[in-house]
């Protein structure tokens, strides 16, 4: 969900290397929603009294494969878990997405999540 939470949550560890796939993941429009679209499904599904709500196609993608093959599924949890970046030993504490991003300096990145920059605006997520 596109909320601009990228600038304000907190990452340990290589906080640079961690924003730069985390801020594109969370405003990129195929991979991640409008969150007044995503309110709107939320609710539909809950008027609806569905159980379960999943909300955009990647989602939905995940729980039928899951479904189809929960082995396969974990296994490639497990790939993508160690092809994210890895805790460092200094870690100095927590750094906020933004002071993160300011450390990054990177152009593209900072391309890449101005969809999620502009709803971190909407949604009062600087301060």
């Amino acid at each position: 969900m596109r909320t601009g939470s990228h600038e304000r949550a907190f990452f340990t560890g290589q906080s640079e290397k961690e924003f730069a796939w985390f801020g594109p993941a969370a405003s990129l429009p195929l991979l991640s929603m409008n969150a007044d679209r995503a309110a709107r499904i939320i609710m539909d599904g809950v008027l609806a009294g569905k159980p379960t709500v999943l909300v955009g196609w990647l989602p939905k993608v995940a729980h039928r494969v899951h479904g189809l093959a929960p082995g396969l599924t974990t296994r490639a949890m497990g790939i993508a878990n160690r092809l994210l970046p890895g805790a460092r030993s200094d870690q100095a504490g927590l750094r906020e997405g933004r002071d993160a991003a300011s450390g990054l300096n990177s152009k593209v990145v900072r391309a890449l999540t101005t969809l999620g920059s502009k709803a971190a605006r909407k949604n009062n997520e600087r301060s």
